[in-house]
């Protein structure tokens, strides 16, 4: 990522809310958390639609210049306890990724300007039959009629003339909507997902009281593996739903999605447009019925003392638009390899209050007080849809919090299994999260969990929420014995007694810290003994 330039200064002005819609381990950055900001408080924020849904504004981009400059984007996450500043480095090829849509766009006006004068007209685009029989276009044979019907409903203006704005709506026609660089759609309930909704906490709360007691948990790891049905001592999220529930659950999440969408997860700060708009959304989840005070970001008290400029101890709408030139809480490169369909998700900074592990290079866990932030990049296209080009050239952000609180809780390397220590280590972690210490679990003790996907190259009109794949946990380097990449059966990254096939006072050598596995880490320092 040496060709992406770090832009973190934006110029100061108003803000608009819009919804508008490879495998070397990078260096884990601060590892160890600071210590909360001061006058902190838990808080599960109110769980209140907004008035009005953040439209989808598409707008057609402008054209760049050859020497274009990746920007970051400023997303700002609303979590619970307070929102999170995210900067997000976006390029596709080491370059910023309204290069691609910009690329399309201009295909589309040169095939408007056969004449060479450089004015690209509608008359000139529908006599090139050229153009039509193309990739974009794929009209083969060409029906004059379609054409036609284009040229009527895209020159939204009439005046012959082939614009930038046109050409674009024109690309997402099969849509419905401006082909854009980028869109992000976003959904938030702040409620853990249990009982009906988590197979894996029906398994534990055997009694069906809606807690987790003693006993249950001293059972966790037995009744977990209960659910690996395919024996390999590792429980993927698929295993956790029969294929109806699969089913009834998709048919679900479709039939909820208009309902649900309006409960936007994360907004982008943009540098034009009304700040009023911020401060609406803010105050309604934050602060409802009232103004924004210390007390409305309970777990983010340091951003609300930078933004309170004037010790009023209030943020109104001039303040909240100082959101676009603090410091981000985290900072993000997501680059997408049009050759290699590979993506790669790099941290670049980190706040004193967040504390983040790296997991793959398209993989990093955030947590920051209660809140979780499980995010991936994931490349998505693929040359056998018809609209490849379209799809490849667009990415996605979505973020929601529908997860399943405790399986996030117990897959601690947000890998999307849970592997044999994660299973053996399940009533230890959940034993951890009993915040009132009565030595039980009640649903509202799980910590949020939200995910973020970048993704290129996601199916068109597709609307709904990306659950990222399963990946093998294990992480080798050249130091790992062979001995030990064969006996990982099931790639969780540790060697359990049931893989290891030597004694049990060779795997108690081998196994430093007697915990009962044995780690990559473990093997290559008995290697070099």
């Amino acid at each position: 990522m040496q060709r992406i330039r770090l832009l973190t200064l934006f110029l100061m002005g108003a803000i608009v809310v819009g919804c508008d819609d490879g495998r070397s381990v990078p260096p884990q950055v601060n590892q160890q958390r600071a210590e909360p900001d001061a006058g902190s408080e838990k808080s599960d924020g109110p769980d209140q639609s907004l008035a009005e849904p953040n439209e989808i504004v598409a707008v057609a981009p402008e054209a760049k210049s050859d020497a274009q400059v990746a920007e970051p984007e400023r997303i700002l996450l609303l979590a619970r306890g307070g929102p999170l500043i995210l900067d997000v480095l976006l390029t596709v090829d080491g370059e910023s990724y309204e290069r691609s849509v910009d690329s399309l766009v201009d295909r589309v006006l040169k095939a408007g300007d056969t004449d060479g004068d450089d004015r690209s007209t509608w008359d000139e685009w529908r006599q090139n039959d050229k153009f039509l029989r193309g990739e974009l276009a794929n009209l083969s044979p060409i029906r004059r009629r379609t054409v036609k019907n284009w040229v009527e409903r895209y020159d939204e203006n009439k005046d012959g003339r082939l614009q930038r704005a046109e050409a674009a709506a024109w690309l997402g026609r099969s849509s419905g909507r401006s082909v854009t660089g980028l869109r992000m759609r976003s959904s938030r309930r702040y409620g853990p997902a249990t009982g009906a909704e988590s197979r894996l906490w029906r398994v534990l709360d055997y009694d069906g009281d809606g807690r987790l007691h003693q006993q249950e948990l001293k059972t966790a790891p037995e009744r977990l593996l209960e659910l690996d049905t395919d024996d390999n001592r590792v429980i993927s999220s698929a295993e956790l739903a029969t294929l109806a529930e699969q089913l009834d659950a998709e048919s679900r999440l479709r039939s909820s999605f208009e309902r649900i969408v309006r409960r936007d997860a994360a907004v982008r700060l943009r540098t034009d447009g009304d700040a009023s708009q911020l401060d609406y959304l803010l105050s309604d989840l934050y602060a409802p019925r009232q103004q924004l005070g210390p007390t409305s970001f309970s777990a983010r008290a340091a951003l609300f003392r930078k933004l309170d400029t004037d010790g009023d101890r209030l943020l109104g709408a001039p303040e909240l638009a100082a959101m676009l030139t603090v410091e981000p809480h985290v900072t993000l490169a997501v680059d997408f390899d049009s050759v290699g369909d590979r993506s790669t998700l790099s941290l670049l900074n980190l706040s004193a209050s967040t504390q983040a592990q790296v997991m793959a290079n398209d993989r990093i866990i955030i947590d920051v007080q209660d809140c979780r932030i499980n995010i991936s990049a994931d490349d998505l296209s693929s040359n056998e849809s018809e609209s490849s080009i379209l799809d490849a050239c667009e990415l996605s952000i979505m973020i929601h919090d529908r997860n399943d609180g405790l399986f996030a809780l117990l897959d601690r390397n947000a890998d999307g299994r849970l592997g044999e220590r994660e299973i053996a280590e399940a009533r230890g972690r959940i034993t951890e999260t009993d915040a009132d210490g009565d030595q039980q679990l009640a649903a509202d003790e799980l910590p949020s969990t939200m995910t973020i996907v970048f993704a290129r190259g996601e199916p068109r009109g597709r609307q709904d929420f990306y659950v990222p794949r399963s990946v093998n946990a294990a992480i080798y380097d050249a130091s790992t014995p062979p001995w030990f990449r064969h006996a990982d059966h099931n790639a969780d990254g540790d060697v359990s007694r049931s893989e290891f096939l030597g004694s049990a006072a060779q795997f108690s050598t081998l196994d430093q810290n007697q915990d009962g596995f044995i780690t990559h880490i473990e093997a290559a320092t008995a290697a070099e003994d």
